[in-house]
């Protein structure tokens, strides 16, 4: 039985829409309660949408979330800049983690960084492994390796089975995609 506060460790990897989406389902039974819960987006860029999770900081006052990527890499034009912003953010996210201010973290598309190469996987594997008290932490992203799923508590795996944007060419949609 998982019990929140004691350090759980939940993986939402697959390729299918949705692992984002069920960490802020997450997100939002935890504010419910009371806790106090921090969103780390690694690869969204605050310029590219005007994320809807950026906005609930203004209903839910115990809800910090810090939008720090640059976008997916497949628009990126400098994996260096890419790489630089991932740092960044994985050195805030420590930093949240250690604060003991958060019952709950989110590392919203981590798992795709480390994919990309712009995180090493084994720092963040060690981090996770040496820090003595945790709060709970949701990773999300595709293509989690037998390493990250092996360290998790849960995991679950979202699987593509139909996609508007594969079926009709329907693009990312303000409310349903961001």
């Amino acid at each position: 039985m998982f019990l929140f506060g004691t350090g759980v460790i939940i993986v939402n990897t697959g390729d299918g829409k949705g692992k984002t989406t069920a960490a802020m389902g997450v997100a939002m039974r935890s504010l419910v309660h009371g806790y106090r819960v921090a969103l780390v987006q690694f690869m969204k860029n605050p310029d590219e949408f005007d994320y809807a999770e950026k906005k609930l900081e203004n209903f839910f006052s115990k809800l910090s979330v810090f939008t720090m990527g640059t976008g997916f890499t497949w628009n990126s034009a400098d994996l260096s800049i890419d790489k630089a912003a991932a740092g960044l953010a994985w050195n805030h996210a420590k930093k949240l983690v250690l604060s003991n201010e958060y019952d709950l973290v989110i590392l919203d598309e981590i798992l795709v960084a480390i994919s990309c190469g712009l995180l090493e996987e084994s720092e963040v594997l060690d981090f996770l492994q040496s820090t003595i008290k945790l709060p709970d932490i949701i990773l999300t992203g595709r293509g989690a390796s037998t390493s990250v799923i092996a360290l998790a508590d849960l995991v679950s795996e979202i699987k593509n089975i139909k996609h508007p944007f594969d079926t009709k060419g329907t693009l990312a949609r303000k409310g349903i995609d961001w």
